[in-house]
């Protein structure tokens, strides 16, 4: 979150500079060349479109909890007292919850009207090690089902 600039309002500040978004994007990396990145940005939901519309060949990974899951686990997780990312910008508990919940209704919204390819590809789906490796092929990963059993991911695939 430190390191973009302006990634809850992509279209009005990146518009059709594309150059300068993946610039942006790529300013966490060391190895800024390489082809598969994974940038992970709550801000993202207020622009799915947009993403979806103007980065190519990258695709959308949807994480979702319900909205007190959601606000729990930050808290769990260190809520006001992670150093690392800063989210000072949602001020408070109240802002915090505010904001889960729109950045959750973004992304329903967002599947709920995706219409690239079929309807069955843009459904929410379980986290499981199964998804995992129907999407991306085998893998060593073991999801803790008790920490993970609530989340909901949808892989959305960009144009080509």
């Amino acid at each position: 979150m430190e390191l973009g600039h302006e990634f809850h309002r992509l279209e009005s500040f990146y518009g059709n500079d594309i150059k300068s978004f993946r610039e942006m994007c790529d300013r966490a990396f060391e190895e800024r060349n390489s082809k598969t990145k994974m940038i992970k940005c709550h801000q993202f939901a207020y622009n799915l479109d947009w993403l979806h519309e103007n980065i190519i060949n990258s695709n959308i990974l949807l994480v979702k909890r319900g909205n007190q899951e959601c606000f729990d686990w930050w808290k769990q997780a260190g809520g006001w007292d992670i150093s690392y990312p800063n989210y000072q910008w949602y001020v408070d508990d109240l802002h915090m919850q505010h904001y889960i919940e729109a950045e959750n209704k973004l992304a329903e919204e967002f599947v709920n009207q995706a219409t690239i390819l079929p309807i069955e590809f843009y459904l929410w789906s379980d986290f499981t090690e199964e998804w995992l490796e129907q999407k991306f092929g085998p893998h060593n990963i073991k999801l803790d089902k008790e920490k993970y059993g609530d989340v909901k991911v949808c892989l959305v695939e960009s144009k080509r």
